[in-house]
């Protein structure tokens, strides 16, 4: 700021660091605003960065620091102001003075300016009156902040919650009505804010007031259409103790994570799906990957996740079941993955809530902390009674047949991305691997500007139907963060398709066999040529031999694996 003002500009700290110094809190990082403009801030200070599109920023860095620098916005120019349908707006580098700054802030109590040159806070619009006061109050008519930026709502929350701030009534009144517009944000700018709602020691208050006004609702869909139909306080007790728990962590300055916060927000959603899957018939370790798999898939098109914490909250919760099996060497194997721990803190929680056995929870304590010897002792089977005959009934009768699987990506190591879902197929008890090709590379079939890809193909015998080969499929794709679109012939971490089942031909809504084009596709013909015995005919369309002689490579090449 002296730098600034030595240079010949005016400014002044502003916002959330003057509203907390005066309740006297520490302000986490401060704002600094100015009459120089974005590229006159970065003359000034070499270690700057320009940011932001819709309003220009300076990123003062000082180690790890770093200081924005925002220059005064001006009153609204509609030659230049640019608005969504909607009402938001999208671009708005307009600058003007402080005086015309202020209006362009929030809320009152974040339009507080301290002056350096003698020490004073300056206020226009009555912010010294509405924070000693105690209350929030949205800058010029609410309806129209709102629709300008919806994220408001939110921080009027996050505000009112973590300040012990009354909203004022006129910035209260739109916000049911006007909570559909977050439906416009970004899901990465979601994510953020959620984040800065949750993990600020109030979440648990933070909840009750976003569910009051209709927002978690918006930002949780079907969660919140849960919570409105619960069974004996559950799941909001569930969260609710979740969210208390984090609260405690933060306030003895402990650590809290997004997977964990988001892994509780959407566990019910899991079990519900769970078992729309196993209504499908659908084996119980496949029926709950695929439940998770679909939970996440449709909560990050409202908030995106990023792949490392839906990751993670896979781990937490597939660790779940396996809690369960507490005999040999599963528990040993359990104890050393290296989210144990935030899976066993879910457990914890589970119990807690009556969502899982108490005892199960006090076994698996005992079990971590206790000697070498009292572990092997705990996991000791049962010994049988020898004087009962024991028999093992095989089922002679279940068919095997045989499939082969198209496998085949361009993104994130692409050639890696094989070897991991291949080693994921073999570890199923339903495949066994007959043949597995060559890497071959191939160009993309779609939009140039992509990665070649790199395909094989895998010769299998399975016992389990052609529907439930294709969702075990699936679950693999999304394991590894296949990302579903519309669009056709997009890049992707790993795609993977159930090409032959059998000599069964199949055409229903969701699968196709003998997959679509494969006899026009070189990337799938010459792999599965090279597994496939001479003898193999494809149902419908003839001899793999005679086929073979209508593919020509189409710059197909094979690759060291």
């Amino acid at each position: 700021m002296y730098r600034l003002k030595n240079t010949g500009y005016d400014a002044y700290l502003v916002g959330g660091c003057v509203r907390d110094l005066l309740l006297g809190y520490e302000p986490k990082d401060f704002d600094v605003v100015t009459n120089a403009s974005p590229e006159q801030v970065k003359k000034v200070f070499r270690n700057c960065r320009l940011i932001g599109r819709r309003f220009r920023l300076a990123h003062v860095h000082f180690g790890r620091e770093i200081i924005e620098v925002a220059t005064f916005r001006g009153a609204a120019d509609p030659d230049q102001n640019i608005l969504h349908e909607d009402g938001r707006l999208i671009s708005d580098n307009v600058f003007g003075k402080i005086e015309e700054d202020v209006w362009r802030r929030d809320f009152s109590i974040n339009a507080l300016y301290y002056n350096i040159q003698d020490f004073s806070v300056i206020d226009y619009i009555g912010g010294m009156e509405d924070h000693s006061a105690g209350l929030l109050k949205l800058i010029g008519e609410a309806e129209t902040r709102y629709r300008e930026d919806p994220v408001r709502m939110l921080r009027a929350v996050r505000f009112a919650v973590k300040l012990g701030f009354k909203i004022d009534g006129d910035t209260e009144k739109p916000l049911n009505n006007s909570a559909h517009l977050l439906e416009s944000i970004p899901g990465a700018r979601l994510y953020d804010e959620v984040l800065k709602l949750f993990h600020a020691g109030k979440g648990l208050q933070t909840f009750e007031m976003l569910r009051h006004y209709g927002l978690f609702a918006i930002l949780f869909p079907d969660i919140d259409h849960l919570l409105n139909q619960e069974k004996e306080n559950f799941p909001n007790l569930f969260i609710a103790k979740a969210l208390e728990n984090s609260d405690r962590r933060i306030s003895d300055g402990k650590s809290v994570t997004p997977y964990f916060l988001f892994s509780v927000l959407l566990w019910e959603s899991v079990q519900v799906q769970f078992q729309k899957e196993q209504q499908q018939e659908t084996p119980d370790s496949l029926a709950f990957q695929t439940a998770c798999s679909r939970v996440i898939s449709k909560q990050v098109k409202t908030i995106s996740m990023p792949k490392r914490v839906t990751q993670a909250m896979r781990d937490v919760w597939f660790m779940q079941p396996r809690f369960n099996f507490r005999t040999g060497s599963r528990p040993f194997k359990l104890l050393a993955q290296p989210r144990f721990r935030a899976a066993y803190d879910f457990l914890l929680l589970r119990a807690e809530t009556g969502d899982a056995e108490e005892e199960l929870a006090n076994w698996w304590t005992k079990f971590q902390f206790a000697t070498e010897a009292e572990q092997r002792r705990m996991t000791r089977p049962k010994k049988k009674n020898k004087n009962k005959k024991t028999s093992r009934t095989k089922n002679n009768n279940q068919s095997n047949y045989e499939a082969y699987i198209g496998l085949g990506s361009n993104l994130d190591n692409p050639v890696n991305q094989i070897k991991l879902a291949r080693n994921a197929l073999k570890q199923r008890k339903e495949i066994q691997e007959l043949g597995f090709s060559s890497l071959y590379s191939s160009p993309p079939m779609g939009p140039v500007d992509q990665p070649d890809y790199v395909n094989a193909v895998m010769r299998i015998k399975t016992n389990i139907t052609a529907q439930s080969l294709l969702k075990l499929l699936q679950s693999i794709e999304n394991d590894q963060g296949r990302v579903r679109t519309d669009e056709r012939w997009t890049a992707r971490t790993l795609d993977l398709d159930l090409l032959l089942y059998a000599d069964q031909q199949i055409n229903s809504s969701d699968l196709t066999i003998p997959h679509m084009g494969m006899i026009e596709r070189a990337f799938v013909m010459h792999p599965l040529n090279e597994i496939a015995p001479d003898s193999l005919t494809i149902p419908g369309l003839g001899p793999m031999s005679d086929l073979m002689n209508q593919c020509p490579l189409n710059g197909l090449e094979k690759i060291d694996s």
